[in-house]
């Protein structure tokens, strides 16, 4: 481990890979937000089908997928038994004679069905490239449904390996800080699912460490143009992030001039592929959440427009309470210590590793220190800034697919949604003076704490799922 610590990013690739793995293999299947949808949205892309064609009775839109394949979804998650808990059903156990047949039966040619996307069929396919890959692998060898799925999660491993450990590599500052936020059970989680979040996570950290390796005047403008492209089509709502180039001190574009002028450029590039695909996929905005569907996408919209023009003290009141209630309990959350999409929750201890971790990366941050690196007041500001404005959008979508009308504080928002927005905005913790604390001894205490904390978590996992 001492060998280790000196180099945050071989700390990382080792303790990820073999973490991950182990999530890969012992995460049962689907048991990661939106698993489902996340599948059948990238199994659809293999079958070079980018627009979603159908739509059900309420407007939500899917496709026809092999009847086997979506059977075995299904059969898949009924090999998890069922139990109640506060009112809350979850998934409790694993049964792995009823998964073991999943292992050896093949799609192959014959009846399909259809099935709904949801929300998922709304994003570009570049968010889907690991899964892609995984499911294309699987379907070109024949593998059964199961085993493409657990090919789809290896592939976003890897992806995220990749995603992080060059991020990593290319910051000056803040590996440490990297470091920790990947290792967090939330990390480790989503990068050993089939989620999109994990593409577009690694991109907003390979985009804001790119960002610092530029202020502190390595090379990187170029990319930073093709980050930005990628990163919006990958989670629109993530484009607001971009502004985080205004830290980049103006001498390294050779004038305050040609600094806005670059600004300028890189939110046109990053905004027009994602209007051309806005444009593309319109038709197939709908209302995810069911209960919220008995009026159309556009009605909602217009009715929140309504409401924010006919009473803006009452909407701003509205966002403002909802902020300050959601935010710390979400940040709290972006930890991940809960070990499936749909526990129930309330387990105490959850909380205290989850506030442990958050501890660890507010002192990994204040710690920090280059000597040749420092971060103004004013970059301060526009970190500040630029975070504030993500997360309020973020709640602004919230108010607008999952909030029923008349309710007195914005549902839907996740801790997911704020894991990625801690590497940029724990910058305006970034100072040179308390380097001191950050001792070898204090180093390595981190470390074994990332790897005990993890070693846990897999044993509540299989505590969880697998014990009788």
């Amino acid at each position: 481990m001492k060998g280790l610590t000196a180099r945050p990013e071989r700390l990382f690739l080792v303790l990820a890979l073999v973490i991950g793995l182990a999530r890969v293999v012992l995460t049962p299947p689907f048991q990661t937000p939106d698993a489902h949808f996340h599948f059948l949205r990238a199994w659809q892309l293999t079958q070079g089908r980018i627009i979603s064609p159908l739509k059900d009775d309420q407007g939500v839109p899917g496709d026809m997928f092999p009847a086997r394949v979506v059977e075995d979804m299904y059969r898949a998650l009924q090999g998890l038994r069922w139990d109640t808990e506060e009112g809350a059903a979850y998934k409790k156990g694993v049964s792995l004679k009823a998964l073991a047949p999943l292992f050896r039966t093949r799609p192959g040619p014959g009846a399909e069905t259809f099935h709904i996307l949801n929300q998922q069929a709304m994003y570009f396919p570049l968010a889907y490239a690991p899964q892609i890959l995984g499911i294309g692998l699987g379907r070109v060898l024949g593998s059964p449904a199961l085993v493409q799925m657990y090919l789809a999660r290896l592939m976003n491993l890897a992806a995220w390996l990749v995603l992080v450990g060059l991020a990593m590599r290319l910051t000056p500052v803040f590996k440490r800080v990297l470091l920790v936020l990947a290792l967090t059970p939330m990390g480790v989680f989503l990068a050993s699912s089939i989620s999109l979040d994990v593409v577009t996570n690694g991109l907003i950290f390979l985009f804001t460490a790119l960002v610092l390796r530029v202020r502190a005047g390595g090379r990187g403008l170029f990319l930073l143009l093709l980050l930005a492209a990628l990163l919006a089509l990958c989670k629109s709502i993530y484009i607001l992030i971009l502004p985080l180039c205004l830290i980049i001190p103006a001498g390294r574009f050779g004038g305050a001039a040609r600094k806005w002028a670059y600004a300028a450029l890189l939110m046109i590039l990053a905004a027009l592929p994602l209007s051309a695909w806005t444009r593309a996929s319109a038709h197939l905005g709908h209302i995810p959440r069911e209960k919220l569907r008995t009026e159309t996408f556009e009605r909602r919209v217009e009715r929140i427009a309504d409401f924010a023009s006919g009473d803006p003290a009452g909407f701003v009141g509205l966002v403002a309470r909802s902020l300050a209630d959601k935010v710390p309990h979400h940040t709290l959350l972006s930890m991940g210590v809960r070990l499936g999409w749909s526990q129930a929750s309330g387990v105490d201890y959850t909380k205290i590793l989850a506030a442990a971790f958050l501890a660890l990366l507010v002192v990994a941050a204040l710690t920090d220190s280059d000597p040749k690196f420092f971060v103004r007041p004013r970059d301060r500001l526009v970190i500040a800034l630029v975070l504030a404005a993500t997360v309020t959008a973020v709640y602004l979508v919230m108010l607008l697919i999952w909030t029923p009308h008349g309710a007195a504080i914005i549902e839907g928002g996740r801790g997911r949604y704020i894991y990625p927005l801690l590497f940029p905005g724990l910058l305006v913790l970034y100072n040179r003076r308390m380097a001191w604390l950050a001792g070898p001894g204090a180093v390595r205490l981190g470390a074994w704490f990332l790897a005990a904390a993890q070693a846990w978590m897999l044993w509540a996992l299989v505590s969880r799922y697998y014990s009788a």
